[in-house]
């Protein structure tokens, strides 16, 4: 998978070098990450409430746009904490993406899907006599929308909502392989702001 992902980098970065594009942008968001579904970070063993969302922080680099079509890659890294063990959760997950940006009258709306790589870190106090420093990587399919104000300026503010879909490896040899071991689901609300720069026009229609 990491190779896999490492390709998809380069063959954007090269478009980006070679061909004649319609501008870049870079976009930074924060938003509140949420667990969903069943499986162990929602609804751990025993019962109880799940692991609670922190910050997810979110960086979108366009590197190749056509028409309202735009392609690039995605970094999202989100915390957690489950607070009856006092353990976190980090999450970083890059992935490679395409958009399409419907333009209105005074906004626009850019819908997104990207697929890429994600690694989960769990750590915790000492337990046992040992402290927990357990990791697990897979594959990371993330859904997502934005509600851009101010489209076509240099600076554009928006709101953004992502669903995201981890397929992890299993945690230890003697975990089962069930979709509530391994399919991690979160769902993310927040807002942003997009730098749109090398761009021709974007004016909203």
């Amino acid at each position: 998978m990491k190779k896999c992902f490492a390709f998809a980098v380069l063959f954007l970065i090269s478009q980006h070098a070679f061909s004649q594009f319609n501008g870049s942008g870079l976009s930074v968001s924060v938003s509140y990450p949420m667990p969903v579904g069943n499986n162990f970070i929602n609804k751990p063993y025993g019962g109880g409430e799940g692991y609670k969302g922190i910050i997810d922080v979110g960086i979108d680099y366009t590197v190749y746009r056509v028409a309202n079509w735009d392609f690039g890659l995605l970094f999202n890294a989100a915390f957690f904490q489950y607070e009856p063990l006092d353990l976190s959760l980090n999450t970083i997950s890059p992935k490679a993406k395409i958009g399409y940006t419907i333009n209105l009258k005074h906004i626009a709306l850019q819908p997104q899907i990207g697929i890429g790589y994600t690694n989960l870190r769990f750590t915790g106090p000492v337990i046992y006599g040992s402290t927990l420093n357990e990791r697990a990587d897979g594959i990371a399919g993330r859904a997502s929308a934005k509600l851009i104000f101010l489209p076509g300026k240099s600076f554009s503010p928006y709101f953004v909502a992502g669903y995201e879909m981890n397929r992890i490896g299993k945690l230890t040899p003697e975990t089962t392989n069930t979709s509530f071991n391994r399919n991690i689901q979160l769902l993310a609300l927040g807002a942003g702001l997009s730098w749109n720069f090398g761009r021709k026009n974007m004016d909203a229609r």
